[in-house]
């Protein structure tokens, strides 16, 4: 009976001992997945690292100490991404952000998830660490800050803590990704409504660029910021007008050369040559645009405009010329509309350009007196998508393209219904049909704001 006890006991302690090391091997496994994620999340991009700052003890007083300062410095930085987020491309490039004075301990085991972080972090080369303080002068009280960033140091002044945190933010981002803060003095400009202050703000945007380009020639800026460079400064030369895109093609172009899967770059040209009336060669960079980029609604959207610009400008073409570039329009519009859909996005803007495009494709038959072609285009631009009707027509309040929407809708229901009421060819005329677009006409045009425009001969 012993002897079973005793060997009962040795099992049972061969069992903990096995569970133990299975415990201790699972334990492992998962601190090993996640120093590998810490790796893999911190190694991934740029990344910024500030400390807190050390501050004079009359602002520690006031409930303004060094922490509070490095978030007040954090956050102001992201709001000048905030500000310069016009270009929505670029939001993905944002760098990582670690207070390096919080600490998290695990149990006693003496390992922290921040200190695993602090290590990789600096063996990531592309870690900026920031430091800095700040001391009160005298005798005019004013707030001098010594900024670090990496090897570099900066004396910024100010009356007021805030005005430092603004100076200091945008030192920051001037080192670390000086194109965000050029795009933040434009967006300034852009917004501004005093002449003075906009010309300020266009300087300081163009500095910075001029400083950007002259690192790249010394090697000291990267390829990505040399490119967004020259978009910038192609966008501030469309600004201008007309007098302005063909600079601002130049400088497009530049940009494209610098990195041929640049979509914006394509896109930016795409837009100055069909503003030119290069509507071929605005094509030829749209298909090269959908050679990497075929999955976006983007390059469709714009290959279609360019047809719609080729048709515009060549208006002596003929009729099958004529019918190529409306079902290469609308095709290129379907793929937009498509693509557009299926990542859950509002797709009003491509809708207003599609029934712009097929009302003037439907003018144009009308012009030339084909009739049936006509009517059919009329009806493709109110039936293209039944859905967008009840959506788009119906949502309170408008929304961004709405009321652009609301009108080009009208128009196609109103020269269809003139259509069909007054055309002499035979088996066109349709008063019933027309009263009846009138009526949807006018029904939507209350439910918009806009005054539905009737026939004089019906009313």
């Amino acid at each position: 009976m012993g002897m079973k006890i005793k060997e009962r006991l040795v099992q049972a302690a061969e069992v903990a001992e096995a569970l133990k090391k299975i415990f201790m091997g699972i334990g492992v496994m998962f601190f090993s997945v996640i120093v590998v994620l810490i790796f893999v999340g911190e190694m991934a991009g740029p990344r910024l690292a500030i400390k807190t700052f050390d501050v004079p003890e009359a602002l520690t007083e006031k409930g303004f100490d060094g922490r509070v300062l490095s978030n007040h410095i954090m956050d102001q930085y992201y709001g000048i991404y905030q500000e310069a987020n016009t270009l929505k491309e670029n939001m993905g490039m944002r760098p990582k952000w670690e207070k390096q004075d919080v600490h998290i301990g695990v149990g006693d085991t003496g390992f922290s998830p921040e200190g695993i972080r602090h290590l990789i972090g600096y063996l990531n080369a592309r870690t900026t660490v920031i430091s800095g303080d700040v001391v009160k002068k005298e005798p005019d009280g004013r707030l001098q800050m010594t900024l670090r960033i990496n090897e570099k140091s900066f004396t910024l002044e100010g009356e007021t803590p805030e005005v430092i945190v603004d100076k200091g933010a945008q030192a920051i981002i001037g080192q670390t990704e000086p194109y965000i803060l050029a795009h933040y003095h434009w967006y300034k400009a852009k917004k501004s409504k005093d002449m003075e202050a906009q010309k300020k703000e266009e300087k300081e945007c163009s500095r910075i660029l001029d400083r950007i380009l002259r690192d790249y020639s010394r090697g000291q800026a990267s390829l990505d910021q040399h490119a967004w460079a020259y978009i910038l400064r192609g966008n501030m030369f469309m600004a201008k007008g007309r007098e302005g895109i063909e600079t601002a093609l130049d400088y497009y172009t530049k940009a494209a050369g610098l990195n041929t899967r640049f979509a914006l770059a394509h896109r930016n040209r795409a837009t100055a040559l069909r503003m030119l009336g290069r509507s071929d060669e605005s094509l030829e960079v749209c298909q090269d645009w959908l050679a990497f980029d075929g999955n976006n609604w983007e390059p469709y959207f714009n290959l279609a405009l360019a047809h719609f610009t080729k048709f515009l400008k060549n208006s002596d073409q003929s009729k099958n010329n004529l019918n190529m570039d409306l079902a290469s329009a609308r095709q290129a519009f379907e793929r937009a509309l498509y693509f557009k859909k299926t990542k859950d996005i509002d797709y009003v803007e491509i809708l207003c350009a599609y029934v712009t495009v097929l009302d003037t494709f439907g003018g144009r038959f009308e012009r030339e007196k084909k009739f049936k072609a006509a009517v059919d285009t009329y009806k493709a631009a109110i039936t293209l998508d039944r859905s967008s009707e009840n959506e788009v027509l119906k949502r309170t309040p408008l929304q961004n393209g709405d009321a652009c929407y609301y009108t080009d809708y009208l128009k196609v229901l109103n020269h269809l219904g003139r259509l069909l009421s007054t055309c002499e060819a035979p088996g066109i005329r349709n008063r019933e049909e027309a009263e009846k677009l009138f009526e949807r006409a006018e029904r939507i045009g209350k439910m918009g704001c806009f005054p539905a425009r009737k026939s004089p001969g019906l009313n």
